[in-house]
């Protein structure tokens, strides 16, 4: 994400940026930073109703810079995009004041974004979105017979970069032949698909998982077609490929594989938060005073001093309810205030999935603390 204009004020907190998205991932931020009451300025398309002097009407599109204070939020993964909806608060010759629109943002949008409370959580969020380093530097080819999909793993997001599908006969219903010629298909699919989807000079692990040994066919086969090939952009990173165990070939068996190559992938931020959320897991199931979840079992347990890790998912700062946000805003800064560890989990990966369960906030503790429920 670009930052091309910054002001805020440092002790009222109010003020305004001027953004443009760039690529995937910034559309996601931005949808974790404008919050419902914000102000947002941007290009963006309406439709104007003309009358002739006979009284026939017309209508057609122009271009103009709405200003609008943002109602309601969506977020579209598939597109990706972010749709605010809100009333204009500037007029211009096309939207009275006061007149509802809608603004859609997408990769290569600009847009100003006015807050009258750049909390501690927001400002975060921003500069995470803009550190020049942030980079998808981990792939996971996920498959079983006939199904595979290309992940790219970014520290906010696991994008889907493809999808494929090959008829694979069962080797009980056909010959040996035609199950290793649809396997071969499948493969040969899956192979054209890391060439045009995975970048080299950025992903530094590729993770190849599934169940049983087709992970080890593929990397066999993916070695001898490169070399078949000469195939230098596979040979020259044929180091950065990993075969890994999983349960299934679906995206549900991502957290187990950020937990068993966990060694191979312990910096990116997807992994931090599986290790994390399996300590919480771990501990409430054997020593469940250990643990806390929901906000006001955590919120006490801060009060004691008792909490050593802080697990919050992001979708609780896009509350619309600016008091809600605020407290959530307030337990991360008083836990790190009292010398705890904050994680805040992105609702896109897997392992934010999982806290949900949890009401999306929970506690690891420093010691454990027996009828902590009872103490609210």
């Amino acid at each position: 994400m670009l930052i091309k204009f910054k002001r805020i004020d440092k002790k009222t907190k109010e003020g305004q940026v001027d953004l443009v998205l760039k690529d995937t991932e910034d559309v996601w931020h931005f949808y974790n930073l404008v919050s419902v009451g914000d102000s947002i300025r941007s290009v963006t398309m309406r439709k104007v109703q003309q009358e002739s002097a006979t009284g026939s009407s017309s209508s057609y599109r122009v271009k103009t810079t709405v200003v609008i204070k943002v109602e309601h939020i969506d977020f579209y993964g598939d597109l990706p995009s972010v749709r605010l909806r809100g009333r204009n608060i500037v007029e211009n010759e096309y939207i009275k004041m006061g007149a509802y629109h809608t603004v859609e943002l997408s990769i290569r949008s600009e847009v100003g974004l006015a807050k009258s409370n750049w909390d501690s959580i927001a400002l975060e969020m921003l500069n995470h979105a803009a550190n020049p380093q942030k980079s998808a530097d981990l792939s996971v080819v996920l498959m079983q017979e006939g199904i595979g999909y290309i992940f790219l793993i970014t520290p906010s997001m696991v994008l889907t970069r493809a999808k494929i599908e090959t008829s694979v006969p069962r080797k009980q219903h056909s010959s040996a032949d035609k199950h290793q010629q649809g396997l071969t298909r499948f493969f040969e699919a899956v192979y054209q698909s890391i060439s045009l989807h995975i970048d080299f000079t950025i992903v530094k692990c590729v993770v190849i998982a599934s169940p049983g040994f087709l992970k080890d066919q593929f990397h066999t086969f993916l070695i001898q077609t490169a070399v078949s090939k000469e195939d230098k952009n596979i040979l020259e990173n044929k180091a950065k490929f990993v075969v890994v165990h999983s349960s299934s070939g679906h995206k549900h068996a991502l957290d187990e594989i950020f937990t068993s190559a966990g060694h191979l992938i312990q910096d990116t931020r997807a992994a931090q938060e599986m290790r994390s959320l399996d300590t919480f897991t771990r501990y409430l199931d054997k020593d469940p005073d250990k643990v806390a979840y929901g906000m006001k079992e955590v919120t006490k347990a801060d009060e004691l001093l008792a909490v050593d890790t802080l697990l919050v998912s992001d979708s609780l700062f896009r509350s619309p309810d600016m008091r809600e946000r605020q407290s959530y805003v307030g337990l991360v800064e008083s836990v790190r205030g009292h010398g705890g560890k904050t994680r805040i989990f992105s609702s896109s990966h897997t392992s934010g999935e999982k806290l949900k369960y949890y009401t999306g906030i929970a506690a690891i503790l420093r010691c454990p603390i027996p009828d902590l429920d009872e103490m609210i």
